[in-house]
């Protein structure tokens, strides 16, 4: 009878407790990171710069939420003056340290990460890019239209850090995903 006793409650308990556990939801904070997703169309231009030559490059790049929404992935590529790129991203939300994380690689063996800023209609980014000749910092700047249909992006780079160089310009439509 003890024992029946003991199973019934060790039952009640782990049902009350299977009850009440919750799926974990995504930190509100990534709904920051909502305006990148879908699949875009990109056009634009690289300039000189140390780290590179002038060119104009076409490309594409799909955006979706993994793993239950707590990651944005990005799949991407395009051509431009060096030929064919192709590469991965992946975003998260650090809420311990309140910041946004990218990291991303391209299929030449280039590795990029950073951390990026929200604000509104305007998403930042700052990082390092780590390729297999050279290293150096990067900073990108996406601002979108308000009806979210598209972005202008520029993104700036430096190899010691304190001098900057517009590296390039661009302008991305959506052809598929979410309107704003």
């Amino acid at each position: 009878m003890k024992r029946i006793v003991i199973a019934v409650v060790l039952v009640v308990l782990f049902s009350s407790i299977a009850l009440n556990a919750q799926t974990p939801k995504p930190y509100p904070e990534l709904k920051q990171l909502e305006p990148f997703l879908g699949e875009w169309s990109i056009q634009g231009e690289t300039k000189t710069t140390p780290i590179g030559k002038a060119g104009a490059f076409t490309a594409t790049q799909a955006a979706k939420w993994i793993f239950g929404g707590f990651f944005l992935q990005w799949e991407f590529g395009g051509k431009d003056s060096n030929g064919e790129f192709k590469g991965i991203e992946i975003d998260s939300y650090d809420p311990k340290n309140k910041v946004f994380r990218a990291e991303w690689w391209l299929i030449d063996g280039t590795i990029s990460s950073g951390t990026y800023i929200p604000h509104g209609k305007t998403i930042e980014l700052s990082g390092k890019t780590v390729t297999p000749e050279k290293q150096f910092y990067i900073r990108q700047k996406y601002t979108f239209s308000d009806d979210g249909m598209s972005f202008q992006y520029m993104d700036e780079v430096s190899i010691d850090g304190k001098t900057w160089y517009l590296a390039t310009e661009s302008k991305g439509i959506r052809v598929k995903g979410p309107k704003k």
